[in-house]
């Protein structure tokens, strides 16, 4: 198969969720097919960028016109807020040379797959009977967008670019052929907010590459711990990005657990370190802030935490970082909302309020018998249902 994939975002190098779905998932479908990837990027310096990814990825990515970041940088100031994506909707002009590639790719590809509603319009409105049209939904993005808008400065442009994120995610979900989601809560969002024919939709979860913690023997996690000092201390690990979600879950969590007198150390890792400054308040136990990482870095930080953090409250989808935890056989301290995409119980430790963090941070409870059942269970819970060979492997069955 020849794939066209149209997104509001550059996916190299992979840096934060999205990034690290769609660069793993359209990776593993080029072992078999032809994938070309096509972005409208706000952060493009040239003109066009290309890159070969593997011999079957191409990354086409172009640069937002002059005119275009000009609309970009008044949006950005009267909402206090980045609102790229949704200007793709109807309000970019688009560059020539974008829509040159487009037209280039869509006369080359069998499959066009759209991620996120945002450019809907603009692609599957140039598509031909001949092309099978695949939505990307890696969110309800009318929720989501609700959501990161509610702190708008302009509420009235705020309000009206929900209305247009909602009208152009019930166009996608109406045109496309086939409506891809990361777990069965979006499906059921999208049957609940837009009666979408459950038959259209698709279950095409994220992932990890368990076999990457394979590759983190306990000598190597023993030495790093020793090297940093930390033999004998607790350790925690959160990985986030930038976004508000991961934002907002990591606040919570470190104020729970200085709450509950936690005096261990807490590995942050991602580009979350982007907003951390001195507003936020001192707490005590040790933060190590690490930023983004390589893959290996990443991996041998996981690997060697006591437990991991996944005490979330809002957001979309399944959190990726939720399937390294699990790949990594560490305990993982999880709330309802944070565990969500994986329907089994067992493989987590529940904590749903300050008081269950300080029963947890009082007891240990990661060094238990209990917390090593569910670690195990994780790691077999991922390696069966969410590892990323396995999930390219039923996206490929999905568009055959």
């Amino acid at each position: 198969m020849r794939i066209a994939v149209f997104n509001t975002f550059d996916i190299t190098p992979g840096e934060n969720g999205g990034e690290i779905r769609l660069l793993n998932l359209y990776s593993r479908l080029s072992h078999t097919d032809e994938v070309r990837f096509l972005s409208y990027d706000l952060r493009c310096k040239l003109q066009v960028r290309r890159d070969w990814v593997h011999p079957a990825l191409e990354i086409v990515d172009t640069a937002v016109t002059d005119e275009d970041r000009w609309t970009f940088y008044q949006a950005n100031e009267r909402l206090g807020l980045y609102p790229h994506d949704i200007l793709c909707i109807d309000t970019y002009e688009f560059s020539a040379d974008f829509l040159r590639e487009v037209d280039k790719a869509l006369a080359w590809a069998e499959v066009v797959v759209v991620v996120h509603p945002f450019l809907a319009p603009e692609i599957f409105g140039r598509c031909s009977t001949l092309h099978l049209k695949v939505f990307e939904a890696l969110n309800v993005e009318a929720r989501a967008k609700t959501a990161f808008l509610q702190p708008a400065r302009d509420r009235r442009l705020a309000n009206r670019m929900i209305e247009a994120t909602r009208r152009c995610e019930a166009y996608a979900l109406e045109v496309a052929d086939i409506v891809l989601t990361v777990g069965k809560e979006d499906s059921q969002g999208f049957v609940e907010d837009y009666g979408v024919d459950p038959i259209k939709l698709k279950v095409v979860p994220n992932g990890v590459t368990v076999a990457d913690y394979d590759a983190v023997s306990a000598a190597v996690i023993a030495d790093f711990r020793e090297q940093a000092g930390l033999s004998d201390q607790e350790v925690g690990i959160f990985l986030g990005s930038a976004y508000g979600p991961n934002v907002d879950s990591y606040k919570l969590t470190r104020k729970w657990l200085d709450e509950a007198g936690f005096n261990g150390h807490i590995f942050i890792v991602g580009r979350i370190i982007d907003v951390y400054d001195e507003s936020w308040p001192a707490v005590g136990f040790t933060e190590h802030w690490f930023g983004f990482v390589d893959d290996a870095i990443k991996h041998v930080l996981v690997a060697s935490a006591d437990f991991a953090l996944q005490i979330v409250v809002s957001g979309g989808g399944t959190n990726l970082k939720l399937f390294d935890y699990m790949a990594s056989g560490v305990p993982i301290l999880a709330n309802e909302f944070g565990r969500r995409g994986v329907a089994e119980d067992g493989w987590f430790i529940s904590v749903e309020t300050p008081a269950d963090i300080a029963r947890a941070v009082a007891s240990r409870v990661w060094h238990g018998s209990a917390a090593d059942e569910a670690a195990r269970l994780a790691r077999t819970i991922a390696l069966r249902d969410f590892d990323w060979d396995s999930i390219a492997d039923n996206y490929r069955a999905i568009l055959v």
